[in-house]
């Protein structure tokens, strides 16, 4: 397919295509992963419901394997040239820049979650740590990356240089509200929730512009993730593990916290990522190229 078989001089149709397109081949991936899971819990059934929630949990995240691989190849087939975007011939470069943003994501929630329990939103206990957490570390950020890699690889390389940089931003966060669709059918649609997802599309897209490096996103998402879910027991977009090292029980809705996205659909949330896309966006002196980073 021809890289100009696709206009690209309209916002809204750029967004709606590439909605279209990542909606039919994750949901599509989601269906072959919910397939070979029922297929493991069959040959491998657990009793233990602690082993029986970390078998799920790992292989839902790990099997992310597979819409990543048909992601991959629907980029090399529509533009082979956005595959650039994962810098593979600038390894060191992309490691350090996964390390920011895994320190960046880490930070982040924290400090919510940490204001969480603060403000009595939450109360904490500790539960101890598992060594089931280790290996769940890896198919998280094979979970995360496979968002980021159709919302912050190809759509800035789908639009750019044509559109703006700020067109790329907005279509990546609302394309990230498209890419929670399944989670708003399982746990009910919230403004909240909708709008933070929004912003930490855009916060993403911005650390990559300021970076230079789309792994910056990519270790955002996942220190961001696993923070939340597994370290401070909240909910990941409505969903909560029994595995983390601490629980958080007595939860009621505040300034600080929602009951069912948790830190995701919290006003604090929208403040603190308001924050740093700011001053992302003021330090971000390469932000005005329309260059896709590599």
């Amino acid at each position: 397919m021809s890289k100009n078989r696709i206009t690209k001089d309209d916002l809204a149709g750029n967004t709606l295509w590439i909605a279209f397109t990542e909606l039919v081949i994750i949901h599509l991936g989601m269906t072959i992963m919910q397939i070979a899971i029922a297929v493991i819990d069959l040959l491998f059934p657990q009793e233990d419901p602690v082993l029986a929630d970390f078998q799920f949990n790992f292989w839902w995240l790990a099997l992310f394997l597979i819409p990543s691989a048909m992601i991959l190849g629907y980029m090399k087939f529509t533009r082979p040239e956005s595959l650039k975007v994962f810098g593979l011939r600038q390894k060191s470069k992309s490691l350090k820049t996964f390390g920011i943003g895994l320190l960046i994501g880490f930070l982040l929630n924290a400090v919510i979650s940490l204001l969480v329990g603060l403000s009595g939103s939450v109360q904490y206990s500790f539960r101890g740590f598992s060594p089931l957490l280790l290996p769940l570390i890896p198919a998280v950020i094979i979970q995360c990356n496979c968002e980021e890699m159709f919302l912050r690889g190809y759509v800035p390389a789908f639009m750019e240089p044509e559109s703006k940089w700020y067109d790329a931003a907005f279509a990546g966060g609302i394309l990230f509200i498209f890419h929670h669709t399944s989670n708003l059918m399982a746990y009910g649609y919230q403004n909240g929730f909708c709008l933070n997802v929004f912003l930490i599309g855009v916060l993403e897209y911005l650390l990559i512009r300021r970076t230079g490096n789309y792994w910056a996103a990519a270790g955002f998402h996942s220190a961001w993730n696993f923070t939340q879910q597994y370290l401070f027991g909240l909910p990941n977009s409505g969903t909560i593990s029994s595995l983390a090292l601490f629980a958080g029980e007595n939860a009621r809705d505040t300034f600080f916290f929602n009951t069912v996205y948790g830190n995701e659909g919290s006003m604090i949330t929208t403040v603190f990522v308001a924050l740093v896309i700011i001053v992302l966006f003021y330090q971000g002196k390469g932000i005005r190229s329309t260059k896709p980073a590599e």
